[in-house]
């Protein structure tokens, strides 16, 4: 509906302001700001400003059909900040008060006050083609800059890019530059005018610089350049060889190409969008919205998505800000089947991101112990609730694994998740290094340090007891400690570590294969250090890629293992142990009906040596590009022809505990 004027003083209505107040005029002379005042703009809200009458305007052509009632033409006309050069003048780059706003007159002024002459030449040139490369020439060797002031149909003048006045753009939170702005905050009278005449390209040069230095630190890399370094990069050539080339070109003078930093190689690669292929989109939200588009079209590895401020019908718990991606591919449903049946891993890692969303990472261990990540969840979550979420999508694309083992840390959110959806396993195991973790923590319930040195050798021993009779014993004569400086600890024992000491005592994980979640925390390290280059990313993107690269690596040192092989850390130990046992003193070692018993040559331990199996599948002439025989993988005593298969014994590790024998050479 159209807005409607009214007369206050006759009471008529009009359909616009201006036959209000022409209306106002005519009948009510004296009253025209009363009944209709115009609400005008500030001063500091123009963009332009009549540097003769101080007459404001929004547009610039406005100033310059304005400009013609004082016979200027439109080359005096620019844009100004009112707070920063008020009066919109040329000030001389001598800074001596003079201010006019007329070029001619700052250049007369230069000539006769300060005696600084002012040099032109005029050229003439063919094509515009021969006026960019003269004009990129003299910019290369006078190491100066000439930036497009003003345009029109056939003529284009540049200026000094160091002519003006600085123009804050931000808000004030960085301090500026330590070699400060470009801007001298004067007039420079250097200057390129171009005209067209006649088919040519008509140049006037004013190569004259006042008011400032020749600097290289106020120079910027010229298109050509920042291309030809662009392509190097693209090239995948290191930072390091590039400056290495750059420095080695310095001969004589020095250019603005000769003080390459690596902050600036960085930005070249931003603007060129080589940074990283995982940034699809400047705005992160978008780019991994984008990742997820692609990823459930071509390779089916996105279990589930769902993004922050959008709602999910199909899993109705999830809040408004909540945010959920589920990885898992092919290959990865294919290990968890494989090898899942045996132990499960589960441990969450923070730092990937800068919105604090945490990567669950479910791990198994393949025939070499090496661990092997099957499914990755990055939430803002680790609730119950959103666990079982992630354990129910694999279990709709991999079915029910039914493992021996599942470990993970203290919390009971995904133990409890993998019951709801997968069964409940054969034992659960805490990850000796959180429960560790927690121990030393909680120590300042003790008040004096020589109680709490106490407390957590005792704790050890309780932890590396492998004796189950001799551990019930132990871990009840320490819960019946009536210290009373210690007594707020032995209540926290109690509370969370009594009944499920089956979940974290080594004498109740004999033979199950692990001990710590560390192959999660070495993974983790890999992808924070090596994939992420060990910087704190803050885009979710990067993050992601640096995963998907991780288990590519995976994949491809598999085929290494399976077509060269590996000598693995497990197979150092099995070696490392054979030299042992050749070394021995045949006396150590005592049969009996099970085996043998060895007597450590470094300590008092005693090894319980069994043979488990007579014979084992394992031959090393079979055919090793079968991808799908895991005895080809089996780790051996080549000199004993002993498989892991065929052997065992009570001793941990100083790894973790494992299931690798010694060599039965001596024995045999």
């Amino acid at each position: 509906m159209d807005q409607i004027f009214n007369c206050n003083e006759c009471g008529n209505n009009f359909h616009n302001m201006s036959n209000l107040r022409r209306h106002i005029r005519q009948f009510h002379q004296n009253k025209l700001q009363d009944l209709a005042p115009l609400h005008r703009k500030q001063s500091s809200n123009f963009l332009f400003t009549c540097a003769v009458c101080g007459k404001n305007f929004n547009k610039k052509n406005h100033l310059q059909f304005h400009m013609k009632t004082h016979n200027f033409t439109s080359n005096t006309v620019s844009k100004t900040n009112n707070k920063n050069n008020e009066d919109g003048k040329k000030k001389c780059p001598m800074f001596c008060g003079y201010t006019t706003s007329s070029s001619k007159s700052i250049l007369d002024h230069l000539s006769t006050n300060h005696n600084i002459p002012i040099n032109s030449q005029e050229l003439v040139f063919s094509t515009m083609q021969e006026f960019e490369a003269w004009k990129s020439k003299i910019e290369t060797d006078t190491n100066s800059k000439f930036i497009k002031f003003t345009e029109s149909k056939n003529s284009v003048t540049f200026t000094c890019h160091r002519s003006g006045h600085y123009v804050a753009k931000g808000k004030g939170l960085r301090e500026l530059k330590v070699k400060g702005s470009n801007k001298i905050n004067a007039y420079c009278p250097a200057n390129i005018k171009l005209c067209k005449e006649d088919g040519c390209y008509k140049v006037t040069h004013t190569d004259s610089h006042v008011g400032h230095r020749i600097e290289l630190g106020h120079i910027t890399l010229t298109s050509e350049e920042r291309k030809n370094i662009a392509q190097k990069i693209a090239n995948k050539i290191p930072f390091d060889i590039i400056l290495d080339e750059i420095a080695d070109s310095i001969v004589d003078s020095e250019k603005r190409i000769h003080i390459l930093t690596r902050k600036d190689l960085h930005n070249i690669e931003r603007s060129f969008n080589l940074s990283s292929v995982a940034i699809r989109h400047p705005n992160d939200a978008l780019s991994v919205e984008s990742w997820v588009i692609e990823m459930q079209r071509d390779q089916n590895c996105v279990l589930f998505y769902k993004a922050q401020g959008q709602l999910c019908n199909e899993q109705p718990f999830l809040k408004n800000d909540d945010f959920v991606l589920l990885i898992m591919t092919i290959t990865q449903c294919e290990f968890l089947c494989k090898y899942g049946t045996d132990l499960i891993c589960m441990d969450g890692t923070h730092g990937l991101n800068a919105y604090d969303f945490e990567m669950q990472t479910v791990l198994v261990l393949d025939d070499l112990r090496e661990g092997f990540p099957c499914a990755f969840m990055i939430s803002n979550r680790s609730d119950t609730e959103i666990m079982k979420l992630f354990i129910s999508k694999i279990k709709e694309r991999c079915g029910v694994i039914a493992t021996k083992v599942f470990m993970s840390d203290l919390a009971d959110a995904s133990y409890n998740a993998w019951i709801a959806e997968m069964g409940t396993p054969e034992r659960r195991l805490f990850c000796t290094w959180h429960t560790d973790r927690s121990w030393r923590k909680n120590l300042t319930k003790i008040k004096t340090k020589e109680k709490q040195v106490e407390i957590y050798r005792t704790l050890r021993t309780l932890l590396e007891e492998r004796d189950a009779d001799a551990f019930e014993i132990m871990i009840t004569s320490f819960c019946e400690i009536s210290d009373d400086e210690v007594k707020d600890f032995i209540l926290y024992f109690k509370n969370n570590y009594l009944d499920s000491r089956k979940c974290w005592a080594y004498c109740y994980r004999l033979y199950s294969g692990v001990n710590t979640n560390m192959h999660l925390e070495r993974m983790h390290g890999v992808i924070k250090y090596i994939f992420l280059k060990g910087k704190r990313v803050k885009r979710l993107d990067k993050a992601i890629a640096a995963i998907m690269q991780f288990v590519r690596s995976k994949l491809i040192n598999r085929l290494i293992v399976i077509h060269k092989g590996k000598i693995s850390s497990k197979i150092k130990d099995i070696r490392l142990r054979h030299k042992t046992m050749k070394s021995l003193d045949p006396k150590l070692i005592i049969a009996n009906e099970d085996g043998w018993n060895v007597l450590s040559s470094t300590s008092k331990e005693i090894y319980v040596i069994q043979e488990m199996l007579q014979n084992c599948d394992y031959n090393r002439n079979e055919n090793m590009n079968d991808l799908d025989d895991d005895n080809n993988l089996h780790m051996h005593c080549p000199s004993s022809e002993t498989t892991i298969a065929m052997e065992t014994h009570t001793i941990l590790s100083e790894i973790g505990r494992k299931t690798i024998a010694k060599s039965l050479e001596q024995q045999k």
